[in-house]
């Protein structure tokens, strides 16, 4: 109930400023004009407040316009203009338009190389952003090329231990594991947690997430026992550290429960995907994307026991709620698509074979739109 009252509070907080915000905005809009530059940078504003309140559609209809009157009005080339275009291409990422979101990193990575040259900390900026949009439509390998660049240019210009290198490290690590190139992944999470435990310490949180990601990698390079000691480790700390519904402890106990699915115990990994997706429902709701991965990761473990028609059920669950958020196009929905064709498997040939179909045919209509626009 108390949890139930806070809520209330702060969101009456946020629909207040949301409220003054478009009050100052509407000002502006009658005395400046609309195409005054005082008036987009409110309007850009309102924006930023409708794309925290989660109200994406509305965000991206205002950038939409600011983008376009501050391009005419400053430039495009202006910082200000920039900006705008940057916080275009979040809200098309969060709305799953990862086509839109490149289309739009890319022009301003060309403009910052342009205007402040290849080594600039901003052009890096601008190349780990565009990385991580290609990672969410699952070109990893596009990804991996500009990572590694950004993060040899920031060795050379911020040093070994800085912040923002750490992070790139971090960043093509991950893209390593995804692209299975299990060994660079292992071999660059090993450097970061040493790093990472001298410059923060053993229970910093970001040390914590290092170790549980490499547990990871561990697990899927065959070191399943290694992978379940330092899985633990970082499960624990975080719980303690973090609190047990904190979205890093349940990603921790995630990762923890595919060790325990790579060595055989289903039971114990069955049993933490339970926690992780009765919790992570709760913290971030039914149809966020790490809700999906719960409950894509339980259904694998349900699977792996045994327990087919649990695991085709909550996979069917998966699978329509990934076509509706996310598209039935997209990287991930496809390979939901897959997922559950293997679990059909000789129970049901037919419906198996159909998904195949599909996926099939909508890959060849991405790889072909593809080919048309290059």
């Amino acid at each position: 109930m108390n949890n139930f009252i806070l809520s209330c509070h702060s969101q009456r907080k946020v629909d207040k400023v949301i409220m003054q915000k478009e009050q100052e905005f509407e000002k502006k809009r009658i005395t400046l004009g609309e195409n005054h530059p005082d008036t987009l940078k409110v309007m850009g504003n309102l924006a930023t407040s409708y794309w925290r309140n989660g109200e994406t559609s509305k965000a991206i209809e205002l950038e939409e316009q600011v983008v376009k009157k501050i391009g005419i009005v400053l430039g495009e080339d202006h910082p200000d203009t920039l900006i705008a275009m940057e916080n275009l291409a979040v809200s098309y990422d969060d709305q799953g338009k990862a086509n839109k979101a490149i289309k739009l990193k890319e022009r301003i990575l060309k403009k910052k190389r342009a205007i402040l040259g290849e080594d600039h900390p901003d052009t890096l900026w601008a190349m780990a952003n565009l990385a991580t949009s290609y990672w969410s439509k699952g070109e990893i390998g596009k990804a991996i090329n500009l990572e590694e660049q950004v993060l040899e240019k920031r060795r050379i210009a911020l040093g070994e231990n800085h912040p923002d290198t750490l992070l790139a490290m971090e960043n093509l690590a991950k893209s390593y594991y995804e692209h299975d190139e299990i060994n660079k992944a292992v071999i660059l999470g090993e450097q970061l947690l040493e790093k990472r435990r001298v410059v923060l310490g053993n229970d910093h949180p970001c040390t914590l997430k290092t170790m549980g990601d490499l547990a990871l990698s561990y697990c899927n390079q065959g070191k399943v026992g290694e992978a379940i000691s330092l899985g633990n480790q970082a499960f624990e700390k975080m719980r303690l550290i973090l609190g047990e519904d904190h979205p890093d402890t349940l990603k921790a106990m995630a990762k923890l429960a595919r060790s325990y699915w790579s060595k055989g115990e289903t039971d114990k990994a069955i049993e933490l995907d339970k926690q992780v997706l009765k919790k992570i429902r709760v913290v971030l709701g039914v149809d966020h994307p790490d809700t999906l991965t719960a409950m894509e990761n339980l259904a694998t473990s349900y699977w792996c026991g045994g327990k087919n028609d649990k695991a085709i059920e909550l996979e069917e669950q998966v699978l329509k709620k990934r076509c509706k958020v996310l598209g039935e196009s997209h990287f991930r929905t496809l390979t939901t698509m897959g997922i559950l064709a293997r679990f059909y498997g000789p129970k049901n040939t037919k419906k198996a074979v159909e998904l195949l179909i599909q996926m099939l045919e909508k890959e060849r209509i991405i790889h072909e739109k593809e080919h048309l626009v290059q």
